[in-house]
């Protein structure tokens, strides 16, 4: 064997098989554990072909979303890829894919070490074992993405920094190669340029900058297939990121509490934030002190590095300053460079939402830290002992956790692959969901819990992906279809998606398994399902009906304002629907659609969104705040992470499900100020409208325009619904404004404002008008939510004698018809003329048509019933009511106070101890069986001490059955008369009642209550009430969406591939065309060579409405699949062209050492010894030269001496600070431990900082040295 191949085997070969080695012991549980690795982010398809789609294509049609995604990933993951498809299982190629960057991290570090630093092999190995098994890599290793560019960034600044010394080409091709692998993530990519550019400008010259362009343009090149596709997505409206696809809410409460972790933790590359372990330290106190002071001593060690180091320049505080920085943002908008950071995300949210979690940093500080510590060992070899015992013992229990707890594979149950298998026989096209949704919490089979949707993922059945899809997706079939509705009701939901099938797995553990454990009852004995499968907690239903194919000719087409809710009656009915905030979407053919199905006021929708000069001012762009008791606070309806919205409306007992129009929602419960500046190019008088969310908690909002108050908006309404604003402001002047939402307490919301001038709105206002004359008006009320007073099963309004109401406008005059689904006796009022009806087992029911002006009506329903009991404790009536305590409680009727009338029920609660509860009560009220009633009363109080009303069931006998009923939960303090009801279902044998009130004495006082107005009268169920236009002849609801006959005809249907599909359609007038993929702006229909753009049907899917007619042959296709090819086209080529310069300069090397010229015949990024070394060349600096012409040497000296000396001491008290932090540590005094570990940051920021000025002073007369630590400058 030749001297040169036994040194490459000796010094590359050897360790890379002991990394392998070494690796393949510390991973033994995770690689050769049976079943598939699943934590967190680190979820993949586990079906091979799944797993191939989730990266290529550009579109996946199994989980219906884009692959923008992945597309950065694409060439790293394609030796994954190609793996699966040899036939390598999923789950070894995921347990690969998660240690492989652990090999590659060591093997990386490895090379920088001999390149860079200039160690020798055995200090080498140890540093690159460090790196590559540390806490962070092993903390983050779940974060693949993130962990690879964290591997690769060693050998991509070897690369670099070698580049930049010889000039090499060859290099400035591999450092751009090496940086598209490193590609894989936004924020890698920020990092990995961020590190160059600053590498470079700290040696900046010409040359230096000139090699800087070369490489990041022929990385443009060769990341052409990821490149071209953004750049031409973003110019196209297409969705780029998660951020700009509507996934993520940036908010200052969750950047604060990611930045919220302990600084002596975050110093000792540890965190109390989102921790990936248990403990990254040992329980047991004598270990625990152990472990501190090893951490800490690493720190030091490393820390110590900036100084010890026999090499002076730049490179070195380079990585000190690196590591400065990178601890620094670790801290978030908490820490040093909070004002930095706040910017960056708050104010440039476009580029600032990857930088969204700070703990990212530290993986990548640790970097620097590790390159320290190779300084440290070149200085003092004997400081390898400290190193390797302190870094053994730091990371020990985060090893032992990661890799035999953490990481370690699971085994899925086998009826997820079986019900997989069996959807995978099912020949049809139709679409399967999965629920509920993996959202990271404990399994029956995974107790981490920490588990994303991997069953979507690898259905065998196209399905549709929460994940990474349309924002609308979440809402739409997860929080409405599964959280609000049964599923049995969210079949009209599923019809026109293709949804033909249903997996449903009961594999949760409490809480989660209560919900789930009452739905799959109503799976299994609904007519709406037809199981398929059903093995332990897993289960595949069928749904009944007719699904949509996944390409159709669609009719019956409406536009609607009313929210979820409509959407899924109308899809009932058999509609087509188009949401108002997608008006603007439409051809002006579908503008003019027949059908108007409003909730609101559908003109106002309408003309603000047509005016094309109107300003929009949404409160959600102004606000980064997620705390509504202090401040406005942001939201969005399609509950995106950081920003629920539903649930934060039921936490206050509001149903709403109206859309947002894309603005997001502002909301606050408290008395909070917002400003909102904006401008306008020409002044006059405008409109302001203000898109509100009136709700029983709402109590108003002031609105300022440039401090001086236009409008004051009462918020407080019965029904819970979004309604305008107008205001006319007659003269607003050119320039910048400010305006500014001022609440007044309660509970107040805000969609956005428009501003408009008052001519265009005028004159587009009248055009609605026009427009909406011959269209078919139906106003949709959902009698539980759009309807004032009653009480709701879930299901259906419960009325009494007391009406409930909604003011509703309408936008012409003419005739119309009202339609109730109810149960029972009825009375119907629309504007004082009142009608009864009667109905049973919900259904329609009609009145006689009624002819309406255009503007606001009140339409009223109230059961025609006799209450059972009413007490009104008023003068003759008798009291029934008695203390079950007298000496605690007494009861009398108050005719000094009263709700209404005189009288009331007054009861004394005495001062003392509040231990037993204080009832008094009713006498029996009789009931018949199997009715539904409604209760309800007035209850006021002064000092109660938790006061609640019951209903309490019993048998004929007198004996107490069922459960009790909550008419009121407990409240304490003082209020007034407020009124409380609820819907009661006695159990079957139940034959009375007794209303009861229960309250503990008020231990400082003697406390009072008094009821007034009880009420308790059979229930009436009303669903729907329906208001339409109509010409004079009778119509059925059912009648309004009859359509003629369908204008098109699907002939044939192909898919070529996930991007393209064609199909032959024989139209006889304009149609829309349904695609069931989720909604992308970047699908197109071409025919003949004319482009359709998709249109969103559904708010959810793809519509093309297609104007051509006769049969046609229509190509559906993605467009960023094209782009893909086109930039495909170019990194292939670019590859191909830096191939064939390798081949041509290695042709040229051979004929020049024929020729005798002396040439190495190892590739200089893994040369060791070098040549004799010549001079270092010296270059013209493009830095200013810091000493004037007529300035001493002995200067710069003095001050570098300063300098010096004043790093040193800085260092010195950081390492006297750190171990002072570990002492309070180890006494559990974390708070002061960080903060005094943050004054050691401090110091170490300003060693840092004296250290650089100390290496850009030594620059002078515009010569220095070209880089430092470089004794090699030849290639």
């Amino acid at each position: 064997m030749r001297f040169r191949e036994q040194r490459f085997l000796t010094t590359w070969a050897a360790p890379l098989l002991l990394f392998l080695l070494v690796d393949t012991v510390l991973f033994s549980k995770v690689l050769f554990s049976p079943g598939v690795v699943l934590f967190w982010d680190f979820t993949f398809p586990i079906e091979p072909e799944n797993f191939i789609r989730y990266h290529y294509p550009l579109w996946n049609d199994i989980t219906s979303q884009n692959n923008f995604e992945t597309l950065y990933r694409l060439a790293p993951r394609l030796p994954f890829m190609l793996l699966v498809s040899c036939g390598v299982s999923v789950a070894s190629v995921l347990k690969i894919m998660l240690v492989l960057p652990i090999l590659l991290a060591q093997v990386s570090f490895y090379v920088f070490s001999r390149k860079i630093i200039k160690l020798d092999r055995p200090l080498s190995l140890l540093v690159s074992l460090i790196y590559g098994v540390s806490i962070c890599s092993l903390d983050f290793l779940y974060k693949s993405s993130l962990v690879w560019g964290y591997a690769l960034l060693p050998l991509l600044l070897t690369c670099y920094i070698r580049s930049l010394q010889t000039r090499s080409l060859r290099l400035i091709i591999l450092s751009s190669a090496i940086l598209v692998l490193v590609s894989v993530h936004p924020f890698v990519v920020a990092i990995s340029l961020t590190v160059l550019t600053l590498y470079t400008m700290l040696h900046l010259s010409r040359s230096h900058l000139w090699v800087y362009l070369r490489a990041v343009g022929i990385y443009a090149l060769f990341g052409g297939y990821f490149v071209v596709p953004l750049i031409m997505a973003s110019l196209s409206n297409g969705a780029l990121s998660p951020a700009e696809s509507g996934h993520y809410i940036l908010t200052e409460q969750a950047v604060e509490y990611l930045s919220s972790s302990n600084f002596f933790h975050t110093l000792l590359f540890t965190r109390d934030v989102l921790p990936t372990v248990d403990s990254y330290f040992p329980e047991a106190r004598p270990y625990f002190v152990i472990w501190v002071l090893s951490a800490t001593l690493l720190l030091t060690l490393g820390v110590y590095g900036l100084l010890c180091s026999r090499i002076e320049g730049k490179d070195k505080v380079f990585y000190g300053a690196l590591l400065v920085v990178f601890l620094g943002l670790t801290q978030g908008t908490g820490g040093l460079l909070g004002g930095v950071y706040s910017a960056l995300l708050f104010d440039l949210p476009a580029v600032g939402w990857m930088f969204r979690s700070p703990p990212k940093w530290q993986l990548y500080a640790f970097f620097p830290f590790a390159v320290l510590i190779g300084y440290l060992l070149k200085a003092h070899k004997r400081a390898v002992i400290l190193v390797l015992f302190a870094a053994t013992v730091a990371v020990i229990p985060t090893a032992s956790q990661c890799l035999f707890e953490v990481y370690t594979p699971v085994e899925i149950p086998k009826e997820h692959s079986e019900i997989n298998q069996l959807l995978a026989d099912l020949d049809d096209d139709y679409r399967v969901l999965w629920y509920p949704s993996y959202q990271e919490r404990p399994l029956t089979w995974s107790a981490s819990g920490h588990v994303q949707p991997f069953d979507v993922l690898s259905s065998t059945k196209d399905t549709m992906s929460p994940r990474w899809s349309s924002p609308y997706v979440t809402p739409y079939l997860y929080s409405y279809a599964y959280g609000e509705l049964e599923l049995v009701d969210a079949i009209p939901l599923f019809m026109p998606l293709g949804v033909k099938y249903l997996v449903f797995h009961n594999d949760a553990t409490e809480p989660q398994r209560s919900f789930d454990d009452r739905v799959l009852p109503q799976l299994n004995q609904s007519d709406g399902f037809t199981i398929l499968y059903s093995s332990g907690e897993w289960s595949l239903f069928q749904i009944d009906g007719e699904a949509a194919p996944p390409v159709s000719v669609v009719d019956n087409l409406c536009l609607t304002n009313t929210g979820l809710e409509g959407v899924q009656w109308l899809n009932q009915h058999g509609a087509s629907v188009f949401i108002t905030q997608d008006f603007l979407a439409l051809p002006p053919a579908l503008q003019d659609s027949s059908l108007l199905v409003a909730k609101g006021d559908i003109s106002t929708d309408l003309t603000v969104q047509l005016c094309q000069h109107s300003s929009f001012i949404a409160p959600f762009s102004h606000t980064y705040q997620r705390d509504a008791d202090k401040a406005w606070s942001r939201a969005s309806v399609c509950d995106l992470t950081h920003g629920e919205w539903h649930p934060v409306l039921e936490a206050a007992g509001i149903r709403n499900w109206e859309f947002d129009y894309g603005e997001g929602i502002a909301f606050t419960r408290g008395s909070a100020s917002l400003e909102m500046p904006f401008s306008i190019d020409a002044a006059g008088p405008f409109y302001l409208l203000c898109r509100y969310l009136g709700n029983i908690h709402g109590s108003g909002i002031s609105i300022r325009l440039d401090g001086e108050i236009v409008k004051t908006i009462d918020t407080q309404d019965q029904v819970n619904s979004f309604a305008w604003d107008e205001t006319l402001l007659p003269e607003v002047g050119q320039g910048g404004h400010s305006l500014t939402i001022q609440s007044k307490g309660g509970f107040n919301v805000v969609n956005f404002f428009a501003l408009i001038p008052q001519g265009e709105y005028e004159r587009v206002r009248a055009s609605v008008q026009a427009l909406l004359e011959d269209k078919t008006f139906i106003y949709l009320l959902e009698a539980e939510t759009d309807l004032s007073c009653g009480g709701s099963d879930g299901q259906t309004l419960m009325l009494g004698s007391s009406p409930a109401w909604r003011d509703l406008t309408l936008p012409r005059e003419g005739l119309y018809e009202v339609a109730l689904r109810l149960s029972g006796n009825a009375s119907v009022t629309v504007d004082g003329k009142t009608s009864n009806v009667s109905g049973s087992q919900l259904e329609w029911v009609y009145l006689e048509p009624q002819y309406l002006a255009a503007g606001s009506h009140r339409i009223e329903v109230a059961g025609c019933v006799d209450a059972v009991v009413v007490q009104s404790f008023e003068e003759g009536q008798s009291n029934s009511w008695k203390s079950a305590s007298p000496a605690a409680l007494s009861v009398h009727v108050d005719n000094t106070r009263a709700a209404s009338g005189n009288s009331s029920l007054k009861a004394e609660v005495s001062q003392g101890d509040p231990v037993a509860w204080r009832i008094a009560h009713s006498d029996f009220i009789d009931i018949e069986p199997g009715q539904e009633y409604r209760c309800a009363l007035r209850l006021a109080a002064q000092d109660a001490n938790g006061l609640h009303a019951k209903i309490r069931y019993f048998d004929q006998h007198g004996e107490p059955v069922g459960t009790e009923v909550m008419l009121m939960a407990g409240q304490s303090g003082s209020f007034g008369f407020t009124e409380f009801s609820t819907l009661l279902a006695p159990p079957a044998e139940a034959r009375c009642l007794r209303v009861m009130l229960l309250v503990k004495s008020n231990p400082a006082t003697t406390s009072y209550w008094w009821l007034d107005d009880l009420r308790i009268e059979p229930a009436i169920a009303v669903d729907r009430v329906v208001l339409y236009s109509t010409d004079g002849q009778h119509q059925t609801v059912d009648d309004l969406f009859t359509s003629a006959a369908t204008p098109a005809e699907v002939i044939e249907y192909t898919e070529i591939s996930p991007t393209r599909r064609t199909l032959r359609v024989n139209a006889t007038a304009p149609f829309m065309l349904s695609f069931a993929e989720t909604y992308d702006p970047l699908w197109t229909a071409t025919i003949n060579g004319r482009e359709y753009e998709s249109i969103p049907l559904y708010s959810l899917i793809n519509g093309f409405w297609i104007e051509d007619t006769g049969e046609l042959q229509i190509t559906l296709e993605y467009k960023a699949q094209t782009w893909f090819t086109w930039g495909a086209i170019v990194s292939i080529v670019s590859l191909a062209g830096a191939i064939a310069y390798f081949i041509y300069d290695w042709i040229r090397g051979r004929r020049r050492a024929r020729r005798g010229a002396a040439r190495k015949a190892i590739h200089p990024l893994f040369q060791i010894d070098a040549s004799p070394a010549k001079p270092p060349r010296t270059r013209r600096s493009m830095w200013p030269s810091v000493a004037g012409p007529g300035q001493s040497l002995n200067l710069a000296s003095a001050l570098s001496r300063f300098l010096n000396a004043a790093a040193e001491l800085a260092i010195g008290t950081c390492i006297a600070l750190l171990a002072a932090a570990a002492i309070a540590l180890t006494l559990e005094k974390a708070d002061l431990a960080g903060q005094v570990a943050l004054y050691a940051f401090y110091f170490l920021s300003g060693a840092v900082l004296a250290l650089l000025i100390k290496v850009i002073s030594r620059t002078k007369e515009g010569n220095e040295e070209g880089t430092e630590g470089t004794s090699d400058p030849q290639a």
